[in-house]
């Protein structure tokens, strides 16, 4: 099993030098075995008229779902690739294009990407990037070295409404106000100078993690201040966090199969799924009540369909995709990105998967957002 991607690694990286409620859609693309879909589904006696009732809708992703990536070598201009701006699909996953960038970029690397629901979406990396486009990508505005202070990585980027929270390296953390058009610092930053790599919202309430082991910090000012909760016993590194409305219950993933719930709104946690030895590297629910895990390696997700009360394990990909970040969409829609341009997505709610194409040439996909659903 792929324990950690390069993004992971590059995250956990101390140098001077990103989630909130989740509702996008992630793919990742064929690996050697080409393309194709690979469904999973629990038991069940349909009659004729169920059956034809629970026909997968056509696949129409356009203009919404972006996939942020890593791709080795000078991506800023005079160069053509697009300063690891996000590539997004056509109505089929079928043809990729890249967002357009505006002014200029000291970087290589973006790691995380968030979106508010209204149509803005933001993409954070090293070196104190940030990438920011209204109406969907269809504007750019200035990506050169947004945030203050010393250098330092930006691993995730989550909002609620115009309020943004950007999380890195070193324990940063960054806000705004005003859609992500000006950042400051927080009352408060989390001691230890953590590796943060995810930031999550829903419910009035932040949570933060990653890089220290049995640990997230929450907020409930918007970012302001914020307060480390413990989520022990554990051996594990959190890697994610959402929140399910049907529920009312938040979830955190792990680096050893665990998935632990917290029933008072991120306060307190105890362990509520462990699959044993997957390493989870991201957790994201929808309205509808399914709430999904995806695993850096092995093609594994962990599924609930009842607002998170219980998970069961299954394999896509033929058991070959190493995912980075999954996330829920409008319309039941969801998408898994990661290692080796392996972009999947689901159109019934994560039933069935199948795996995008035309992407661009090899590279890591770390994260994705559609840009209708609010991280």
């Amino acid at each position: 099993m792929q324990e950690k991607s390069e993004r992971d690694h590059s995250r956990n990286v101390e140098t001077d030098g990103p989630r909130q409620s989740r509702r996008e859609a992630i793919r990742t693309i064929a690996g050697a075995g080409g393309i194709g879909a690979v469904a999973w589904s629990a038991p069940a006696i349909l009659s004729s008229d169920a059956a034809a009732a629970q026909t997968v809708p056509q696949p129409d992703l356009t203009g919404s779902w972006f996939a942020q990536h890593t791709l080795a070598g000078s991506q800023c201009p005079p160069f053509t690739n697009g300063a690891q701006a996000p590539f997004t699909p056509n109505a089929t996953a079928t043809s990729w294009s890249r967002l357009a960038i505006a002014g200029n970029c000291l970087v290589w690397t973006a790691f995380g990407i968030g979106s508010n629901g209204t149509g803005t979406v933001i993409a954070v990396g090293d070196q104190n990037f940030r990438a920011r486009w209204t109406g969907c990508g269809a504007s750019a505005t200035d990506n050169g070295q947004p945030f203050s202070g010393s250098l330092n990585t930006y691993n995730d980027i989550a909002a609620n409404g115009a309020n943004w929270v950007a999380v890195g390296n070193q324990g940063r953390i960054r806000r705004s106000s005003d859609d992500g058009v000006n950042f400051g610092n927080t009352s408060s930053q989390p001691g230890g100078a953590p590796a943060l790599t995810f930031i999550s919202h829903d419910h009035a309430t932040w949570i933060a993690g990653g890089g220290t082991i049995g640990l997230v910090w929450r907020s409930t000012d918007n970012g302001a201040n914020w307060a480390n909760v413990s989520v022990s016993p554990t051996s594990s590194i959190l890697q994610g966090a959402t929140y399910s409305p049907i529920s009312n219950d938040w979830f955190v993933c792990g680096t050893v199969g665990e998935i632990w719930r917290s029933i008072d709104d991120g306060l307190t946690w105890s362990l509520h799924h462990d699959s044993g030895a997957d390493s989870w590297t991201e957790i994201d629910a929808n309205d509808s009540g399914t709430v999904i895990a995806c695993a850096a390696g092995l093609g594994r997700l962990s599924r609930s369909i009842n607002g998170g009360a219980t998970f069961s394990e299954f394999t896509i990909g033929g058991g070959t995709p190493a995912f980075n970040a999954i996330k829920a969409g409008l319309d039941v829609q969801w998408m898994a990105v990661g290692l080796a341009n392996q972009i999947w997505y689901s159109l019934d709610d994560g039933a069935t998967w199948t795996a995008a194409s035309g992407l661009p040439s090899l590279r890591t996909w770390n994260d994705v957002t559609q840009c209708d659903v609010a991280d």
